[in-house]
């Protein structure tokens, strides 16, 4: 079909044993993979639940082979996008593979599913070729048992792709898994998101684009490896919000790799969100940026650092975090080229009431940068630190400046409370509590 529209709509129950449920194309080829045209195809009000396949009431209801099926050449992708407001536009799904799969080369993509999706292999799969327009999916609650809950790819000249969720998102290997290779936002707006086998939200941007990032997740994302994984190797800035939690089983909670120029990152917890991680629990790796990590209720680390930040040529700034942890390691370890850091009323209490931290706050300005561990008032200065090593150490080298601020105790049962040191610039420590150590109290040279 090379033009119009293909509706298929108000159907109570659709199902096939062995097949699609519903299985539009319209493409029209000149040849192998090249399309010339495509019918739009809309789908609306459809459901397809487990069924009665043999006439006996005695045996289990079984499930479609697939669920719905389209592919639309250049023409749109309407799943369910017309009145999602107003009831179960589409859903329940039940599918032994998957649930929605939607593939166009050259026009919008919009899939909407307020019902249930439980597939076995893809919840719903999106690939949006060369050409395409927007993409828009929102679900509510979508598990993929064998791949992704939710999976969206994206090519060249697609603009804004965006996955939304008011439910929960699982899968058997990521939650939810997004490679936008678009020039235009990627945004992700999710509640609880849960990967069995690998990340709970993976999320590529390619180099060259000026892609940027808008997330925010407000409920639990949770990885059987980690819980977040980010690479950002397109120029647009990230805005994420976790006020949740995010938890790696096995490696790091938030992991963020952004190593294109000019792509500043801000992740934010609102006040009340907690990061953590079998290794790291928010690592952070950056070139020609700036970098905002803000207002946490709890970061923490396992065998590794709470915070790890490597920072190649960019600010950084940390601050407002209630409690920032590492049995293993540093609660937070900073190592940032040419750039100055910040870091701003956060503590380093102790674990769980008793046990400490190995170390506290290290900060590296490697190539010249100014360190400032506190600010200058009371309202930013550093709280509570206590560490079997160094509490606060900071290392500032060639001509850059180096200001600590602390108001809490500062207590390091092995090393130094604080430890300061800069090649050639000016050394300012304030302590308005106690500040010791089995080698120090307060060492600066």
């Amino acid at each position: 079909v090379s033009g119009g529209t293909i509706t298929i709509q108000n159907i109570d129950e659709v199902a096939s044993y062995l097949d699609f449920a519903i299985d539009v194309d319209s493409r029209v080829s000149s040849s192998p993979g090249v399309y010339l045209s495509g019918a739009n195809i809309s789908i609306q009000d459809v459901a397809i639940p487990e069924f009665d396949h043999d006439g006996d009431s005695s045996t289990a209801d079984v499930r479609s082979a697939d669920g719905i099926v389209a592919n639309s050449g250049t023409g749109n992708i309407n799943i369910g996008a017309d009145d999602p407001a107003n009831g179960p536009a589409i859903g329940p799904i039940f599918t032994d593979g998957t649930g929605i799969y939607a593939n166009s080369v050259g026009g919008t993509i919009d899939v909407a599913a307020t019902g249930d999706i439980a597939a076995g292999d893809y919840g719903v799969r999106v690939n949006a070729g060369a050409g395409a327009g927007n993409v828009s999916v929102s679900v509510n609650n979508a598990y993929g048992s064998a791949q992704e809950g939710v999976f969206v790819s994206t090519q060249d000249s697609t603009l804004d792709a965006a996955i939304t969720s008011t439910g929960t998102v699982r899968g058997g290997t990521d939650g939810i898994e997004f490679f936008h290779r678009g020039a235009g936002l990627a945004s992700l707006d999710v509640q609880n998101v849960y990967g069995a086998g690998a990340f709970g939200v993976r999320l590529d941007t390619e180099t060259g684009r000026s892609t940027g990032l808008d997330i925010d997740i407000s409920g639990t994302v949770q990885g059987a490896q980690k819980g977040i994984h980010v690479d950002h190797l397109a120029s647009g800035s990230a805005d994420i919000a976790l006020t949740g939690s995010v938890i790696g089983d096995t490696e790091t909670g938030f992991y963020f790799n952004g190593s294109a120029t000019g792509a500043g990152l801000t992740v934010t917890g609102g006040s009340s969100g907690m990061i953590a991680g079998a290794t790291h629990g928010l690592d952070v790796i950056m070139t020609y940026a700036d970098l905002i990590v803000e207002d946490f209720a709890s970061i923490a680390g396992g065998v590794l650092d709470g915070v790890r930040v490597q920072m190649d040529g960019g600010n950084v700034t940390i601050r407002n975090i209630a409690s920032v942890t590492s049995a293993s390691r540093f609660a937070v370890d900073v190592s940032n080229y040419y750039y100055d850091t910040v870091i701003e009323n956060i503590a380093v209490p102790q674990i769980g009431g008793t046990d400490r931290s190995d170390s506290g706050i290290r900060v590296r300005g490697l190539g010249g940068g100014n360190i400032d561990i506190g600010g200058t008032s009371t309202a930013t200065a550093i709280d509570d630190v206590w560490t079997v090593n160094d509490g606060i150490l900071a290392q500032a080298y060639y001509d850059g400046n180096l200001n600590i601020n602390a108001d809490g105790v500062i207590d390091s049962g092995n090393a130094s409370g604080i430890n300061a040191q800069s090649e050639a610039g000016a050394i300012t420590i304030t302590a308005l509590g106690d500040v010791t150590g089995g080698a120090h109290g307060s060492y600066a040279r």
